[in-house]
C-alpha cells in the first residue's frame, strides 16, 4: 500500500515516492567523490618519478603543482564554509600558505643552499615541504582526505630515500597509489554503511 501526501501547492493528494538514491555504484561514487585527492597523489608521485629520471631537483614542476594543490584544497574546504566571508578567508589563507611553501621550495634551489646540500637532499626536502603543506591545508580546511594525502606524501619521503632513484621508484609510487586508493575506498564504504544504518 502506498501512502499519500498532500501537495503543498495544489492541495491534491499525491502518492508518496521513495527517496531517490544516487545511481552510481560504490566504486563510481568513490572515484567521483575522491578524484581530486587521488589526482593530488598522482601528480605528487608523478613528480617524484620524474625527478628520479631527471636526476636533479625540478622546481618548475612544483611551481605548476602548488597552485593546483591550492585550488583543490580550496574546493575541498568550501564544503565546510557557511558564509561568503568564510570562503574569502579560506581562499586567502590557502593562497598565502601555498605561496609560503612555494617560496620555501624556491629557497632550496638557490646556489648557496645547493652548495650545502646535494640534489637528493634538496629533492627530499621539497617533498617534505609538499607533504607538510598538504597536511596543514587539510587541517585548515577541515578535510581528513587532504590530511591523508599529506600523510601519504610524508610516508613517501623515507621510501624515496631508501629506494634508488630509478624505475623502481615508479613501481613503488604506483604500489603506494593503489594502496591509498584502496584505503580511501574502504573508509568511504564504512562511512556509507554507518550512515545507511
Amino acid at each position: 500500500m502506498v501512502a499519500s501526501t498532500v501537495d503543498d501547492f495544489t492541495g491534491t493528494p499525491q502518492a508518496e515516492r521513495p527517496p531517490t538514491h544516487n545511481r552510481l555504484s560504490g566504486i563510481g561514487r568513490f572515484l567521483l567523490m575522491d578524484s581530486p585527492y587521488i589526482l593530488m597523489l598522482v601528480m605528487a608521485l608523478g613528480g617524484i618519478g620524474y625527478r628520479g629520471f631527471v636526476g636533479h631537483p625540478i622546481l618548475g614542476y612544483w611551481v605548476v603543482l602548488m597552485p593546483v594543490f591550492a585550488l583543490l584544497c580550496i574546493v575541498g574546504g568550501v564544503r565546510h564554509t557557511q558564509s561568503t566571508r568564510e570562503v574569502v578567508d579560506l581562499v586567502w589563507m590557502q593562497l598565502l600558505q601555498w605561496t609560503a611553501f612555494l617560496l620555501s621550495m624556491y629557497v632550496l634551489t638557490l646556489k648557496p643552499v645547493q652548495g650545502a646540500l646535494d640534489d637528493n637532499a634538496v629533492a627530499l626536502l621539497q617533498l617534505m615541504i609538499l607533504a607538510l603543506g598538504t597536511f596543514v591545508a587539510g587541517v585548515n580546511t577541515r578535510s581528513w582526505r587532504i590530511c591523508l594525502v599529506g600523510f601519504v606524501l610524508l610516508v613517501a619521503v623515507p621510501v624515496v630515500s631508501w629506494v634508488d632513484m630509478s624505475s623502481t621508484l615508479i613501481v613503488m609510487s604506483l604500489v603506494t597509489l593503489v594502496i591509498v586508493v584502496a584505503l580511501f575506498w574502504t573508509i568511504e564504504r564504512r562511512i556509507a554503511r554507518r550512515i545507511a544504518r
